[in-house]
């Protein structure tokens, strides 16, 4: 006699395989015809009816394909989880120098974008600092290239830890550095310029059983009204180099 509670492969299923039973309740048109299949197979006038043999392989084809379906969907879950979290690694190191650990210039131009059109929306002020190693060829020439970069590492390090928590350091390229200073004025800036400069004179850089020291030429450049991003990187390293045709380990601007 065929019916739905005599059939143990559908009674296996629906009472043993829960992946598929909450398949099947999730989706209303499962839920509706395993409702239907339990009444006929309870009614007295269906119970051994042909068509009931054919319904319930149907049935059962039907939640083998949930069943594999949502093997698929979990599956799919974990790549797209796996894609989210490769893609924000990338995006990651899209936007840091692969030397230094901080910002490079694509990050601090996004940076920059947005914090002028918010400096321009609300008012308020803004300031940027080129700052550049003075003498840095000498420190690759007499000490080598590796001396060197060691020398940006450390340098970067202690700019960031010289800078206020809303302030942004990247490295503009080669031994330039970029300061993106929020809400700061003049005399601000001067004062985290000079707080730069400070933190670079304090190094001491162990290389090719000596130290090396370095000097930081400081350039800075407040908004002016209906400037441009580019307009303003140019006032701070015009700046940076007066401050370098001067002598050096100074700040400007």
């Amino acid at each position: 006699m065929a019916t739905t509670e005599g059939n143990p492969r559908f009674r296996a299923t629906r009472a043993g395989d829960a992946p598929a039973k909450a398949a099947v309740h999730r989706d209303p048109a499962s839920a509706e015809l395993r409702s239907r299949l339990e009444a006929l197979g309870e009614d007295p006038a269906y119970r051994g009816h042909p068509l009931m043999a054919e319904l319930e392989r149907l049935a059962e084809a039907h939640l083998r394909l949930l069943r594999r379906l949502g093997k698929i969907t979990r599956i799919s879950d974990g790549f797209q989880g796996q894609l989210k979290a490769l893609n924000e690694v990338l995006q990651l190191a899209s936007r840091t120098d692969s030397l230094t650990g901080i910002p490079n210039r694509r990050a601090m131009m996004e940076d920059l974008h947005a914090e002028l059109l918010r400096t321009q929306r609300d008012g308020g002020s803004m300031a940027v600092i080129m700052a550049d190693v003075d003498r840095f060829k000498a420190v690759n020439d007499t000490y080598g290239h590796e001396a060197g970069d060691q020398v940006l590492v450390a340098l970067a390090q202690a700019l960031r830890g010289a800078l206020r928590a809303y302030d942004v350091c990247a490295r503009w390229g080669g031994e330039e550095f970029l300061v993106l200073l929020p809400a700061t004025a003049r005399q601000g800036a001067l004062e985290v310029g000079e707080k730069l400069r400070k933190a670079a004179a304090a190094l001491s850089v162990p290389a090719a059983e000596t130290r090396v020291t370095v000097g930081l030429s400081v350039g800075l450049a407040v908004l002016e009204r209906g400037e441009s991003m580019d307009a303003l990187i140019r006032r701070a390293d015009a700046a940076m180099y007066l401050a370098k045709r001067q002598g050096g380990n100074r700040v400007e601007g």
